[in-house]
């Protein structure tokens, strides 16, 4: 297994999902790794917009990835 602690916080937070949810990520890197450049920078600025728009103030302060507070 890798050593790389970006890596292993991502897969942490994969390990976290549901079988449904762990398809649709998939799914996702998939299409994110077949993009050109320019749908990679559109895809990560779409997914910045999403993310600020749903996440919000929360009680659960922790990273689903790393799990840190």
């Amino acid at each position: 297994m890798t050593e790389n602690r970006n890596v292993l916080k991502v897969l942490k937070g994969f390990t976290e999902l549901n079988d449904s949810e762990k398809q649709i990520l998939i799914r996702e890197l998939n299409e994110f790794v077949n993009k050109s450049d320019f749908g990679k920078t559109q895809t990560r600025n779409e997914i910045m917009v999403k993310m600020s728009a749903s996440l919000g103030p929360t009680n659960d302060r922790s990273c689903p990835c790393c799990g840190k507070s």
